[in-house]
């Protein structure tokens, strides 16, 4: 019997796209099953998932909502839902994991995980991210900071316990920095430079001193 070669092609396509429908659905059912765990702080299932399903944690969760524009990456769901530090060794660890410390997704405000971390006042998450090396420098949409976030917290144990920290990790990343950016310069432009650093050094010591008096300057 013969079969045209357009008829074969629509079989072939046909084919192809009901293996596709397939593996959407099945990755679909990962990343809920992914989500219920983290939001459960079940690490065990978090693990089993990362682990024998490859989970790709660079890809955004489809979470709860069906919205896209809703969804974001594993770690920056787990920065809202858990303080289970199993679950971010695991996601930290797992292949891509690394790339997605200082993602700061689009889908919550341009905030990191550490700013999601802040934000929620995760105490021993906010911490570890930082061993980890979170990038305590970003700024989210509105223009804020881990800092910022941990500093405003209505919770004593966080303003106390992480604000220096969260400080302490941004001024070494701006001193780096600036040492970086020193050294490719001539003597002019140095001198230059090191005035301007210098001015802004102390503008920032007068906007904090004006904070701790009179409270957040951005409100003024």
């Amino acid at each position: 019997m013969y079969i045209a070669p357009e008829c074969f092609e629509n079989v072939l396509a046909a084919a192809s796209a009901a293996e596709n429908m397939e593996r959407r659905s099945l990755e679909h059912e990962i990343s809920l099953a992914l989500s219920q765990a983290i939001a459960t702080s079940d690490d065990k299932q978090v693990q089993r998932i990362v682990s024998d399903q490859k989970y790709d944690v660079r890809e955004p969760l489809d979470a709860a909502s069906s919205r896209k524009g809703d969804h974001i990456p594993p770690l920056h769901f787990a920065c809202i839902q858990t303080e289970n530090l199993k679950i971010f060794k695991t996601l930290l660890n797992a292949p891509g994991g690394r790339q997605v410390l200082n993602r700061q997704s689009a889908n919550c405000q341009s905030s990191s995980p550490l700013i999601l971390a802040a934000k929620w006042n995760r105490l021993n998450v906010i911490k570890y991210l930082l061993n980890e090396g979170a990038d305590a420098t970003l700024r989210d949409d509105d223009g804020w900071t881990a800092f910022d976030y941990s500093n405003q917290s209505q919770y004593d144990y966080v303003r106390l316990n992480v604000s220096g920290l969260i400080k302490k990790a941004e001024n070494e990343l701006h001193e780096k920095a600036e040492n970086i950016f020193l050294g490719i310069l001539d003597e002019e432009e140095l001198a230059l430079a090191k005035a301007v650093l210098l001015e802004e050094k102390e503008q920032e010591k007068k906007r904090l001193k004006k904070l701790e008096i009179f409270g957040d300057d951005r409100m003024v």
